[in-house]
């Protein structure tokens, strides 16, 4: 995100600002949040107990959300 930011607003990096790469980068974030999604599952799977699924279910929902 930085590096679209950087390329786009910046005059002086606007000279590295390539869309190839920037369509690139935004389909590995979503690949990434998904691949939270997946792992907070598989652990809310096994560890939710108590007090522990409290934060696994704010992760959840938070990566849900920006997948």
């Amino acid at each position: 995100m930085a590096y679209q930011i950087v390329t786009s607003h910046v005059s002086r990096f606007q000279k590295w600002q390539n869309l190839k790469l920037y369509v690139i980068l935004n389909f590995m974030e979503i690949l990434f949040w998904f691949a939270v999604v997946i792992l907070t599952l598989m652990s809310m799977s096994r560890f939710c107990q108590g007090a522990y699924c409290g934060p696994g279910f704010v992760v959840l929902i938070d990566s849900l959300l920006l997948t």
